[in-house]
């Protein structure tokens, strides 16, 4: 149960803008890369059959605060992301994050559905 809490509390974090920021501050796609790993790592590791509710409440306030944190730092960054800016990767990377999520904890519980009906 307590795993659950904490990957909940984890998925409200702003992690459209973290990958983001670690492009702009780092230099490189190391935070395209890591990040969602670390998402779907802790989506197969954590989530649960009927953790839906869950799941979309924190992408959805992880969107929420990654919005939020973009428009405080807008205009500031965008120049770096040419042709786009910081606002149109931080969706694209929501998204990803969100269909990744998705499927990872519906295919765990396929998963394990499969594994004890065998």
């Amino acid at each position: 149960m307590l795993g659950r809490i904490i990957f909940v509390v984890l998925l409200c974090l702003p992690w459209g803008f973290f990958v983001t920021a670690s492009d702009f501050l780092l230099g490189n796609a190391f935070g395209y890369v890591m990040i969602p790993v670390i998402m779907w790592w802790g989506a197969w590791r954590f989530a649960r059959r009927g953790m839906f509710p869950w799941l979309a409440f924190g992408l959805i306030v992880s969107y929420f605060i990654s919005t939020a944190m973009v428009w405080r730092v807008d205009g500031a960054w965008d120049y770096f992301f040419k042709p786009f800016n910081q606002f149109i990767v931080m969706n694209i990377w929501t998204m990803v994050f969100a269909i990744g999520v998705g499927l990872t904890s519906f295919y765990r519980w396929a998963f394990r559905k499969t594994h004890d009906s065998a």
